[in-house]
């Protein structure tokens, strides 16, 4: 889901991909950016 997100492939398009739900590409996309958000 990632690769295909650097790609700068749509949510919908990643969603239909994979047979999941938009907003389960939104909420892991969402908490991949939190967890690479680097805190100093």
């Amino acid at each position: 889901m990632l690769a295909l997100h650097r790609k700068d492939t749509a949510a919908t398009n990643i969603a239909r991909q994979l047979n999941t739900a938009r907003f389960t590409v939104y909420k892991i996309l969402e908490e991949a950016k939190t967890v690479m958000t680097p805190t100093y």
